[in-house]
C-alpha cells in the first residue's frame, strides 16, 4: 500500500508541474 501512495504523491506532484509550467 506505501508503494501505491507513493507513486500517486509523484503523479500528483508531476500533475501540478505541468499545471504550474502552463
Amino acid at each position: 500500500m506505501q508503494y501505491y501512495f507513493t507513486l500517486q504523491s509523484t503523479a500528483i506532484s508531476t500533475l501540478q508541474c505541468s499545471i504550474t509550467s502552463h
